[in-house]
């Protein structure tokens, strides 16, 4: 999903750098990004983020209930588990108005949350 977005990726993240590489490659391509960080990865991913010149929009909460990536074409989230560790129990769409929901569910959240500078 990351590497197929052409305008847009928002997504929690509580690591997984693997992926934060290719986000951070993509935003030098110009897409825009929003991320939403759970509180406990704060430290981590100022870290992380020393290494790039530029940077997403970032935003934290201390509560994330679920793991979600969007773009403008696909969308992606995970449920918890009872623990609140994450588990494989997902929902990936293309359909636009499953998109749309998605995006929908992540703004809502997006506005909850805090603005970050790291």
């Amino acid at each position: 999903m990351y590497r197929s977005a052409e305008k847009r990726i928002d997504a929690t993240v509580e690591g997984l750098e693997v992926i934060l590489k290719i986000a951070k490659d993509r935003l030098q391509d110009g897409v825009r990004e929003r991320w939403l960080l759970h509180e406990s990865y704060l430290t981590k991913a100022r870290t992380f983020l020393r290494s790039t010149k530029q940077l997403p929009e970032l935003r934290w909460a201390q509560r994330v209930d679920v793991d979600m990536v969007l773009t403008e074409k696909a969308a992606i989230f995970v449920l918890p588990l009872n623990e609140g560790t994450s588990s494989y129990y997902s929902f990936f769409g293309t359909d636009p108005p499953f998109v749309r929901w998605a995006t929908d569910l992540f703004d809502e959240e997006w506005q909850k949350a805090k603005i970050w500078y790291p």
